[in-house]
């Protein structure tokens, strides 16, 4: 079971918009034509358009309940596609055939953001597919003769104008992506089934938007003023911090300087002093004890005179 199919001319279906809205009578004409697969290598084999019966018995807890309609390579039951139908496996996946096919045939009705500033939100550019056609499977050869093919891309004026890549079971390389943009291509990366999925839950005439997994992010020149600027101003205010980390500690050491000096004065003030007091203190006892000579050699002097006159 599956959603996607094409006709005898390449034109692609989508089984629920084939019955979406419609009457039996269109809904009959859409199961009687020709459709084949998508993803079959080679030889593309017939395929069936089903459509789901609203039985009140039908078995709700069955996968196909929910799907309005989908394309099939055998009528029903448990029989299997018939062994004509058998084919080596696809290269890629249904999801990711349907979301190129959706990008091509849908122009206009997505749009996607191509490239932004990282700094402000006044240089976006968005892609809306004005002006634009769509071509899917695009191969372009490069000058040095390496050959590229795209999943989709979109036309202007017969030129590649913005390149479509579809992420279903692998990125696309780095260096293929840096040759779409030294073209001058836009370009995009969807997931495939963020494609599939979009363009499945919107309202008939509506546009819908798909995140650009690659959007090319640049600085614009006035952001780039604004940062050099900045950071002109913080390497100033650097400076100016580390002139001033210099001066205080220049302040620090002269202060610590003088300090020491005041201390040392201090300490040579109260030497000093003290060597003063000890002086004093020698001096004083010196005439002490001058004084107590001078007294016992007065009262010899006395007791000798008693002597004498008595």
């Amino acid at each position: 079971m599956f959603d996607i199919a094409v006709d005898e001319s390449g034109k692609t279906y989508c089984a629920p918009d084939l019955v979406r809205d419609k009457s039996e009578a269109e809904i009959g004409n859409a199961r009687k034509r020709k459709y084949f697969c998508v993803t079959c290598v080679g030889v593309k084999h017939p395929v069936s358009l089903k459509t789901r019966h609203t039985f009140d018995h039908i078995d709700k807890k069955t996968r196909n309940y929910t799907a309005l309609a989908w394309f099939s390579h055998h009528g029903g039951g448990n029989r299997g596609p018939p062994k004509a139908y058998k084919n080596e496996a696809c290269s890629e996946t249904a999801t990711h055939w349907q979301a190129k096919h959706i990008l091509c045939e849908h122009v206009g009705a997505y749009r996607f953001e191509t490239s932004r500033c990282s700094g402000c939100a006044k240089h976006t550019k968005i892609e809306d597919g004005a002006g634009a056609s769509g071509r899917v499977e695009y191969t372009e050869k490069t000058p040095l003769g390496k050959t590229y093919r795209f999943d989709a891309v979109l036309l202007r004026d017969k030129a590649v104008s913005s390149v479509l890549e579809v992420w279903a079971t692998h990125e696309t390389s780095e260096q293929k992506r840096e040759y779409c943009l030294e073209q001058g291509y836009s370009f995009a990366e969807f997931h495939a089934g963020h494609v599939v999925e979009a363009h499945g839950k919107v309202a008939p005439g509506a546009v819908f938007t798909l995140e650009n997994l690659k959007t090319r992010v640049f600085e614009c020149q006035e952001c780039a003023q604004a940062r050099r600027e900045l950071e002109l101003r913080i390497e100033q205010e650097r400076l100016r911090e580390i002139e001033a980390e210099k001066l205080r500690v220049v302040e620090a050491a002269e202060k610590r300087r003088i300090e020491a000096q005041e201390l040392e004065k201090q300490r040579a003030l109260l030497n000093r002093t003290h060597s003063e007091k000890l002086a004093d203190k020698a001096l004083g006892e010196k005439m002490l004890q001058e004084e107590y000579d001078k007294w016992v050699i007065s009262q010899a002097d006395n007791m000798r005179k008693r002597r004498e006159r008595d």
